[in-house]
């Protein structure tokens, strides 16, 4: 299974839900606005739980540092430097 991510539609439900494998468990995760905050704390948790992860983000030093440290650690990580307000640059990086 992938997934898009997108962590401005998150509620704690689905954060809790998804990461303790009652939800969702994809093999790949695109996680969007990826570099810090709450979006790099689900693409860690998914990346502990196994799955590849995108880490997408419109600030790219932000995202390479976030997968650096994922890769670093064992993980399957890739930084995508990504604007989401524009729909171009979101259907490219799908």
């Amino acid at each position: 299974m992938h997934f898009v991510h997108d962590v401005r539609d998150s509620s704690e439900d689905f954060e809790r839900n998804s990461i303790t494998g009652s939800g969702l468990n994809p093999e790949c995760l695109i996680e969007i606005l990826a570099g810090s905050g709450l979006g790099l704390a689900t693409a860690k948790a998914f990346a502990e739980s196994g799955a590849s992860v995108a880490l997408a983000d419109w600030n790219e030093k932000a995202a390479s540092s976030a997968t650096a440290e994922l890769a670093a650690q064992g993980h399957n990580a890739l930084a995508i430097h990504c604007d989401v307000a524009d729909d171009e640059q979101v259907q490219a990086m799908v």
